[in-house]
């Protein structure tokens, strides 16, 4: 767990790519998802269940690389949405 600047003015907490597998193994043993916040430090159960969604898909690719995750779209379909 580490520190990191947050586009939203403060600081925002990371995971090791190791402290989300811990976690995502917990759930998967059965541990329940308020025990695991509390282990973890995790704020939101939503972080938690996003962990396991993206190592379901990608396994731990999905963990390391924000990257992946992320939806990109075309310019025009984005102004096609805007109007």
């Amino acid at each position: 767990m580490s520190w990191r600047k947050s586009n939203f003015g403060g600081f925002t907490i990371q995971f090791s790519v190791q402290d989300k597998i811990n976690a995502i193994l917990d759930f998967k043993q059965g541990l329940g998802i308020a025990k695991i916040m509390r282990k973890y430090g995790v704020t939101g159960t939503a972080t938690v269940y996003e962990w396991i969604r993206r190592f379901d898909k990608m396994e731990i690719r999905g963990l390391s690389d924000q990257r992946l995750c992320r939806t990109n779209y075309d310019y025009s379909y984005k102004i096609k949405v805007i109007r």
